[in-house]
């Protein structure tokens, strides 16, 4: 069995940049994306706008990530009013909003491999 030899350090040259300093895109984009209404345009041609996900309130974060789709729905709406018309809607294509913001806010809703087993 060879030895491993020591990793050999390079020398650095002045004014090199860090990668670690690098901003992280995907972090800045999903950042101002949370900052802004998202209408959705559903196949029957209805649109339902949600509000920011920066200003949804804790009991609609807290209900989306609990699944309380109804209780989520009726915080995130820009207008309450159309919660019966979004329920209604079918719900593959709730399910597809639900996923959009699954991976907006980067929720795993237990699916990740990391989970604990039910």
């Amino acid at each position: 069995m060879a030895a491993r030899q020591p990793a050999k350090k390079s020398a650095v040259p002045a004014g090199a940049v860090s990668v670690a300093d690098l901003p992280d895109n995907k972090a800045a984009q999903v950042s101002e994306a949370m900052k802004e209404s998202v209408p959705f345009v559903m196949n029957s041609g209805k649109v339902f706008i949600f509000r920011p996900l920066a200003e949804w309130s804790y009991n609609a974060n807290k209900a989306f990530t609990v699944g309380d789709i109804e209780a989520w729905a009726r915080g995130a709406l820009a207008t309450p009013s159309e919660l019966g018309n979004f329920l209604d809607s079918p719900s593959l294509e709730v399910g597809r909003i639900i996923r959009y913001y699954d991976e907006m806010a980067g929720a795993t809703r237990g699916e990740d491999s990391s989970s604990s087993p039910s």
